[in-house]
C-alpha cells in the first residue's frame, strides 16, 4: 500500500492537488472552520430544542443509552474518513489513473453503506440485550424504552457511512465547504422534527434518521455536480482488497474512545436521573467545538498535503507541514480552552435553561463543559503528533495510543467519581477522568514519534509562550466584556446580548492571536522553502 517517491502523478491528479504553502493551509482551515461553525450552531439548536422539549430525566437517559452505540459508530466513521480515507483517496489521486480511482471510490461507498446496514440489523435485533448492558442501572420500564429507541436510532449508521465516504472524497480534493456544511442539513431537519412533535421522546431517534437521510442525499447530489461518477467496482482490485486491513487498526482505535463513553453511560445509569443526559450534552458540546469546528478543520487542511509530501519523499516539506499543524493546533487550543472556561457556565445556563431543562441541570452541564474543555490542548496536540503516522498510513501506533488513553480513562473513573458520590456533581468526576486520558494520549504519542523516522513536528518556546499569552488575553477580554456587560444593563438588556458581546470579544482576540503567531512563525519562509522550523 505504500507508494515510493518515484511514482508519477497522472495529469488528472494535478488539478485537485491543493497548494502546500502555509497560507493555503491556513486559508483552507479557516474556511472549513467557518462553515463547521454553522454546523455547530445547527447542532446546538438541535440539542437546545431536545433539552427544552424533554428536559433531563428518565426518558432522556433512555435515549442517551440507546443513542450511545449509533453515535459511537458515527464518531468512528468520522475518524476513519479523516485519518484513513482522506490520505488513501489522496494517494490514489496521485498514483492511479482516473477510471480505476472511480471504481475504487464507488466500491468503498457501496461497501460502507452495506456494512452499515448489516450492522444496523444486528444491533436492532440485539436491542433488548444491549439495553441491559448499556444501562445496567435502569429499571425494566427504562430498559424497554431504551431497546425500542435503539431499533430506530441504528439506521443512522448506513446513512452516516455513505456520507463519510463522500466527505472524504471531497476533502482529498481540497473541497471543504460542502463536507463541513452537510451536517447543518441533518441538524436543522432533526431540530425541526423535535420542535414539531415535542411530546414524545420517541421522535428523537426518528429525527436523527430523517436528518441523516437528507444529509446523504445532499452530499451525493453535490458530489455528482463536482465530478463524482459511479463506476462498477472491481472487488478484487488489490487496493480495495487491502483497504479493510488498512481500516482494521484505526477502526479498533477509533472504537475505543466511544467504548469509554459507553462505560461512562453505564456508570451514569446508577446516578441520579438526568446524569447520563447531562454527560451526553457535555460531550457533544465539547466534541463539536473542539473536534469538529477547529481541530478537524486544521487536520483536514494539513493531512492531504502531508500525505502528498511524504509519498513524494519531500521530507523537509513534510516536516514543515507537520510543524505547522502542531503550531496551529496549540495556537487555537489554548485560547479556546480559556474562552470556554470563562463563558461555559453562563452560556449553557442561558441556552439550556429553557423549557423542561431545569436551572440546576443547566448549571451542572455548564460545569461539566468547563472540565471537559480542559482536554482541548491535549486533544489538539495528540492529533498533530499522530498526523505523520496517518499520512504514512501506519496505523499501529494510533491504535496503541487509543488503548493507552482509554485504559487511563477507565482506570481513573472510579477514583474520580467515588469522592463525589452524594454531592450531585458525580458527572464532573467522569469528565476529569476523560481529561486525564487525553493527557496520557499526548505522552504516548510524543514518546513514539521521537523514536520513529517520520517527520517530527516541533514547537519552540516562543510559539508556546505566544499561545499561553493569547489564552490569557482571550480570557481577560471575554471576562472583562461579561463583567462590563453587567454594569451596562441599560445598554445591553438581557443576558443573551451580554453573552454574545463577551463571546465576540474572546473570539476576536483568539483570531488576532492566531494571526500574530502565524506571522511571527515565519509563514513566508515556510511557503518558499518548506523547511522553516523543522
Amino acid at each position: 500500500m505504500r507508494v515510493g517517491p518515484g511514482s508519477v502523478a497522472p495529469a488528472t491528479a494535478v488539478a485537485v492537488a491543493p497548494p502546500t504553502g502555509t497560507r493555503g493551509v491556513a486559508r483552507q482551515s479557516t474556511l472549513s472552520g467557518s462553515v463547521a461553525t454553522l454546523a455547530l450552531g445547527a447542532g446546538l439548536l438541535l440539542d437546545v430544542a431536545a433539552a427544552a422539549a424533554f428536559g433531563a430525566g428518565r426518558d432522556t437517559d433512555a435515549f442517551v443509552a440507546a443513542a450511545r452505540l449509533p453515535l459511537a459508530g458515527t464518531a468512528v466513521l468520522l475518524l476513519l474518513g479523516n485519518q484513513v480515507l482522506v490520505p488513501t483517496f489522496a494517494t490514489w489521486a496521485v498514483t492511479l489513473e482516473a477510471r480505476r480511482m472511480r471504481r475504487l471510490v464507488t466500491g468503498t461507498l457501496l461497501a460502507a453503506v452495506g456494512i452499515g446496514a448489516a450492522l444496523a440489523l444486528a444491533l436492532g435485533a440485539l436491542g433488548p440485550l444491549l439495553a441491559r448492558v448499556l444501562a445496567p442501572g435502569f429499571d425494566a420500564e427504562q430498559t424497554a424504552l431504551t431497546a425500542s429507541l435503539l431499533w430506530v436510532m441504528v439506521w443512522t449508521l448506513p446513512l452516516a457511512a455513505g456520507c463519510e465516504v463522500l466527505r472524504s472524497w471531497f476533502n482529498a480534493r481540497a473541497q471543504v465547504v460542502v463536507p463541513a456544511a452537510m451536517t447543518v442539513v441533518m441538524n436543522l431537519v432533526a431540530a425541526g422534527l423535535v420542535l414539531t412533535w415535542p411530546g414524545d421522546v420517541r421522535v428523537l431517534p426518528l429525527a436523527y434518521v430523517v436528518g441523516s437521510a437528507c444529509q446523504l442525499l445532499l452530499v451525493l447530489a453535490w458530489a455528482v455536480v463536482r465530478g463524482f461518477r459511479v463506476a462498477r467496482p472491481r472487488w478484487r482490485d488489490p487496493e480495495l482488497v487491502a483497504l479493510p486491513r488498512l481500516l482494521a487498526r484505526p477502526s479498533t482505535a477509533a472504537g475505543l474512545n466511544p467504548l469509554a463513553r459507553v462505560a461512562e453511560t453505564a456508570i451514569a445509569s446508577f446516578l441520579a436521573p438526568g446524569s447520563a443526559t447531562v454527560l451526553h450534552y457535555g460531550n457533544r458540546l465539547v466534541s463539536a467545538v473542539g473536534g469538529t469546528v477547529l481541530f478537524r478543520s486544521v487536520m483536514v487542511a494539513v493531512l492531504p498535503r502531508l500525505t502528498r509530501a511524504q509519498v513524494a519523499g519531500r521530507r523537509d516539506e513534510a516536516a514543515a507541514l507537520a510543524t505547522l499543524g502542531l503550531r496551529l493546533m496549540v495556537a487555537v487550543s489554548l485560547p479556546l480552552t480559556a474562552l470556554t472556561v470563562v463563558l461555559a457556565v453562563p452560556g449553557v445556563e442561558l441556552l439550556f435553561g429553557l423549557g423542561r431543562f431545569g436551572e440546576s441541570d443547566a448549571r451542572l452541564l455548564g460545569l461539566c463543559v468547563v472540565v471537559l474543555a480542559l482536554s482541548f490542548p491535549a486533544s489538539a496536540v495528540q492529533r498533530a503528533l499522530l498526523a505523520p503516522y496517518y499520512a504514512a498510513r501506519d496505523t499501529r501506533v494510533p491504535l496503541r495510543n487509543a488503548v493507552v488513553g482509554v485504559a487511563v480513562d477507565l482506570a481513573l473513573l472510579p477514583v474520580a467519581v467515588l469522592p463525589l458520590l452524594g454531592t450531585g456533581y458525580e458527572v464532573l468526576g467522569v469528565a476529569a477522568a476523560f481529561v486525564a486520558g487525553n493527557v496520557a494520549n499526548v505522552v504516548h504519542a510524543h514518546h513514539c514519534l521521537v523514536r520513529s523516522e517520520l517527520p517530527r513536528p516541533r514547537l519552540d518556546a516562543a510559539a508556546l509562550r505566544g499561545s499561553v499569552l493569547g489564552a490569557l488575553a482571550v480570557a481577560a477580554a471575554a471576562g472583562a466584556a461579561w463583567a462590563l456587560g453587567g454594569g451596562l444593563a441599560p445598554l445591553l438588556p438581557g443576558s443573551a446580548l451580554r453573552l454574545v458581546v463577551a463571546g465576540a470579544a474572546g473570539v476576536v482576540v483568539l483570531v488576532l492571536t492566531v494571526v500574530v503567531q502565524r506571522r511571527a512563525s515565519g509563514g513566508g519562509r515556510h511557503r518558499r522553502t518548506g523547511g522553516a522550523g523543522s
